[in-house]
């Protein structure tokens, strides 16, 4: 391609009017013309120039228009994005139980801050918080709506003076004796459901007869003198071991492998280790489970109220609860391994059990527990309102 050559572009442009010019000789016409791109070309700087001053006049428009603003967005003081302040536990529990967790993992809430601190996660004790019992009040929504979150309260405790840890099943459960004194674990537990996940290998839990397989979820706080205090959630595949002949190969993500209880498997999240809380300090304790949070995790939240909040944050995806939960247990049962919490004679407590769901039908009251673990407490009366349960227990 010839290359361009402006010189000569300009020479050519020049020779084109002055043979335009001659061209029009015989007409008389030739300074006419001239005159007219004289003009022509004048009209053409005319109307740069105004362009230029037109643009000079917009711009100094604008100068003015914005330095106030720019001022003041100097001198003023900057707005704070801090979150608000607390001087009542309870309005503070409520607001940070609804701050997203940035990730999976454990955290601790200090009162009053409102930020959730990483801390250290650790292994689950591994003790079957068993599978049995059906005498105890459940909050259950008879309809096609799913729990989100369901959290257990102590209303009231009065007339506790001891709690003991003992062991009452026959073989299998609780072989290991009790943890004593201020033993005890509070629990959330779904009901059992059919489901279908990568950690159950592929296989299908129908939950219906000839194999009766069922996957159970459990939100847990162990409380031990002896041994491990502290919450987590423990994941149940019943009768998988005897209808598949082993344990799934793949646990949940950072927690214990798949363990043989029986005809049944079942495994742990990674743990968060608290400090004791005897058994007196129960009326200031909450436990809550979440399946699906908004921030798209399971999670067990710990409350002392007065004192700290604690999380355990994981996967959704190891039973997908969050597809299935309508029914809800919470109580204060033994330890482990169908152990019974023990109260002495006099005890009585008022029990709450409060429900995050994706609709509007109230819970009802209904006597079908889900856990092997027991108290030495008699069941009261049960009533329900617009999202909870409510009943009591004595002796």
């Amino acid at each position: 391609m010839p290359r361009y050559d402006k010189k000569r572009e300009a020479t050519n442009r020049e020779r084109d009017v002055t043979d335009f010019s001659k061209s029009y000789k015989r007409f008389g016409v030739t300074q006419t013309c001239k005159g007219v791109l004289f003009l022509a070309q004048l009209h053409k700087e005319r109307r740069r120039r105004i362009r230029q001053l037109l643009a000079c006049v917009i711009l100094a428009s604008l100068s003015f228009a914005l330095l106030p603003s720019l001022n003041a967005t100097a001198t003023a003081p900057m707005q704070s994005s801090s979150p608000p302040s607390f001087t009542n536990w309870a309005d503070w529990q409520a607001y940070v139980a609804n701050v997203p967790e940035p990730q999976a993992g454990c955290f601790v809430a200090h009162y009053p801050s409102t930020v959730w601190q990483p801390t250290q996660c650790v292994a689950a004790p591994l003790v079957p918080l068993t599978v049995g019992n059906l005498n105890d009040w459940v909050a259950y929504i008879a309809g096609a709506e799913i729990i989100g979150r369901s959290k257990g309260s102590f209303k009231s405790v009065t007339g506790l003076k001891s709690e003991t840890d003992v062991c009452v099943g026959p073989p299998p459960f609780c072989t290991k004796g009790g943890q004593g004194t201020n033993g005890y674990s509070l629990q959330v537990n779904s009901q059992t459901f059919a489901t279908e996940t990568p950690y159950t290998n592929g296989e299908p839990l129908l939950c219906i007869s000839p194999s009766n397989v069922c996957a159970w979820q459990q939100f847990d706080f162990e409380n031990s003198p002896k041994g491990f205090t502290g919450i987590f959630i423990q994941y149940w595949l019943l009768n998988y071991h005897s209808w598949y002949g082993d344990c799934p190969s793949t646990g949940p993500p950072g927690g214990s492998a798949w363990k043989v209880n029986g005809g049944d498997c079942y495994a742990d999240s990674y743990a968060l280790v608290v400090p004791s809380q005897p058994a007196s300090k129960l009326v200031k304790l909450s436990l809550a489970g979440y399946a699906k949070d908004s921030a798209g995790h399971d999670k067990v939240e710990l409350c002392v109220s007065g004192g700290d909040c604690y999380w355990v944050v994981t996967t959704p995806k190891v039973l997908n609860l969050y597809e299935y939960w309508y029914l809800s247990e919470f109580n204060v049962f033994g330890w482990g391994n169908g152990s019974q919490a023990q109260f002495n004679s006099g005890t009585k407590i008022t029990v709450v059990n409060t429900l995050t769901l994706n609709g509007k039908l109230e819970p009802l009251c209904s006597n079908m527990g889900q856990t092997g673990e027991t108290n030495n407490l008699n069941l009261g009366s049960c009533s329900s309102g617009n999202t909870y349960i409510q009943f009591t227990e004595s002796n």
